[in-house]
């Protein structure tokens, strides 16, 4: 079991000044949980700041370490009284909170803090998706769109496979307490997209799927050159045409002060 001590922004700005914490955004955390998905990288994007041995890495280092090495919480933290306290009525509270698909209205401000949390990395998805995968397939090299598509682990992962996690997080920003409209049209629009990277797996693999005899025994056969390059292109186009489905919707009447997402050409 993973558990979060979460601070307000404030609050925690103010208490762990000095004593080489780190404190969390709880926009960000409430962001991930509304989403529904994988919130393995959670404490990596909702981290504000790190000073020291931060707050993060104390709880990593007490968990994974067989329970009988383990320092006590307050010592491995080296938490004040009235900070370990507080964290601890924090965590309780938040315990007993049910989870659900949103924890409040979202708000101009939300959606401003969520844009400068995920735009620039919908960005350099896009603009690798348009510039690495897009050469990669012109040349053919099999072997480095196999590394790209290495499924997301704490601190390992592809390129193109970062590339989704972004999308849904800030389509969640648009949906208060019941997902929206706008939110459900970017989550389709990240769909189409998935879609497209699960059709270039396919050709990366360079295997497909044989009938066998009366439907039975099925196996798999290698793909030729050319056909496993045509699959990869129009799995490429795909992917642009669903990209850009979602930077459009995203744009539409945009938030004050704050910039479209140029489309992948």
């Amino acid at each position: 079991m993973l558990v979060f001590f979460v601070l307000e922004p404030l609050i925690a700005e103010h208490a762990m000044a000095d004593d080489g914490s780190i404190s969390f955004d709880l926009e960000c955390i409430r962001d991930h949980l509304g989403a529904g998905h994988d919130n393995s990288d959670m404490v990596t994007d909702c981290e504000v700041r790190k000073q020291g041995f931060g707050l993060g890495q104390a709880m990593s280092k007490a968990l994974l370490q067989p329970s009988a090495n383990r320092l006590s919480t307050h010592q491995d933290l080296q938490l004040s009284r009235s900070q370990f306290l507080g964290a601890a009525a924090a965590t309780a509270l938040a315990a007993a909170t049910p989870v659900l698909p949103a924890f409040a209205d979202s708000t101009s401000a939300t959606r401003a803090r969520a844009a400068d949390r995920y735009v620039p990395r919908i960005e350099r998805g896009r603009d690798f998706w348009g510039g690495g995968v897009k050469n990669y397939i012109k040349q053919g090299n099999w072997q480095a769109l196999q590394a790209e598509l290495a499924p997301l682990k704490k601190k390992s992962g592809g390129r193109i496979m970062e590339i989704v996690p972004p999308l849904r997080l800030y389509a969640s920003s648009f949906s208060g307490n019941s997902p929206t409209p706008k939110t459900e049209a970017m989550d389709q629009a990240a769909d189409e997209f998935e879609a497209a990277i699960k059709n270039l797996k396919i050709a990366v693999k360079g295997e497909e799927e044989t009938a066998g005899v009366f439907g039975l025994f099925k196996g798999t056969k290698s793909m030729d050159e050319a056909n496993r390059k045509k699959l990869a292109v129009a799995a490429y186009q795909q992917g642009v045409v669903a990209f850009n489905k979602y930077i459009q919707i995203s744009n539409d009447d945009v938030g004050v002060g704050q910039s479209p997402i140029d489309l992948l050409e």
